[in-house]
C-alpha cells in the first residue's frame, strides 16, 4: 500500500489593497457630512451598507427585509444598497414598499467604493453561498463593523469573534435585524468594533500575502 503524498499548505489570502481603502475612506470621512448630504443622508442617520450583485446567491432580499424591521424602531436608519442584477424587479419593488429610507445608487465603479464605506455605519453581506467575499475585507479596511451570513467564506479568516462583527443564519432576516438594532443603539460598541475591524484587515494586507507566497516558494525549493 502506497503512503499518501504529503504536500505543504500555506495560507494565501485573497487580499485587497487594504492601505488604499484605509486612506481613501479617511479622506472621504473627513468631509462626511457633505458626502452624506449629496446622497440625501443626514449627519445623524444610521447608515446600513450593502454592496452585492442582485442575485439569489447573494440574497439582497434578506437585507431589505431586515432593514424594514429595523426601520420600524430606528427612524433615522437608511439603507444604501449598491449593485444591480437579475433580481432588479424584486429588489426595487420591495425597496419601494419600504420607502425613501432605501437608496439604490445602482452599480458603482470600484474607485468610488471607499466613499460608500466611509459614510456608512455598518456593512452587511447576506450571501448564502460566497466562497470568499472580498467586500468584507474592503469594509473592514475602512473601519466598518460587518454582519455576514454563515454562507460567506471570508468569515472564517476575517472575523475575530464578536470584536469585528457577527455572523447570522442564511436568510435569517430577524436575526440580522436584531444585530442591526444592537449596533444602532450603541455608538461606543460600534466605534470599538470599527477600530478592531481596521486592525484585523491590516493583518491580511498585500505584505502578508507576499510573505506567504515567498514562504511557499522557499518551502518548495527546500523540498527539491
Amino acid at each position: 500500500k502506497m503512503s499518501p503524498t504529503r504536500r505543504p499548505v500555506v495560507p494565501f489570502p485573497y487580499a485587497v489593497h487594504v492601505d488604499w481603502f484605509d486612506r481613501q475612506s479617511e479622506k472621504y470621512r473627513a468631509d462626511g457630512r457633505d458626502q452624506r448630504s449629496r446622497l440625501g443622508l443626514a449627519a445623524d442617520d444610521f447608515v446600513v451598507l450593502g454592496i452585492m450583485k442582485w442575485h439569489p446567491r447573494e440574497d439582497p432580499l434578506t437585507l431589505l427585509r431586515a432593514f424594514s424591521a429595523l426601520r420600524e424602531q430606528q427612524e433615522n436608519a437608511k439603507l444604501l444598497l449598491i449593485g444591480d442584477g437579475p433580481m432588479r424587479d424584486e429588489v426595487t419593488r420591495l425597496a419601494d414598499q419600504i420607502g425613501a429610507s432605501v437608496i439604490l445608487p445602482g452599480y458603482q465603479p470600484y474607485s468610488q467604493l471607499p466613499l460608500f464605506y466611509a459614510i456608512s455605519d455598518v456593512f452587511v453581506h447576506p450571501s448564502v453561498d460566497e466562497p470568499w467575499g472580498v467586500s468584507v475585507q474592503e469594509a473592514l479596511a475602512c473601519g466598518l463593523p460587518v454582519l455576514v451570513a454563515e454562507g460567506v467564506g471570508a468569515r472564517f479568516d476575517l472575523l475575530r469573534g464578536r470584536e469585528t462583527g457577527w455572523v447570522f443564519g442564511n436568510g435569517n432576516d430577524a436575526e440580522l435585524a436584531q444585530r442591526l438594532r444592537q449596533l444602532a443603539s450603541d455608538d461606543v460598541e460600534r466605534h470599538n468594533m470599527g477600530a478592531a475591524a481596521r486592525a484585523q484587515a491590516k493583518r491580511m494586507n498585500y505584505d502578508y500575502t507576499l510573505a506567504q507566497f515567498a514562504e511557499a516558494i522557499r518551502d518548495g525549493r527546500h523540498r527539491h
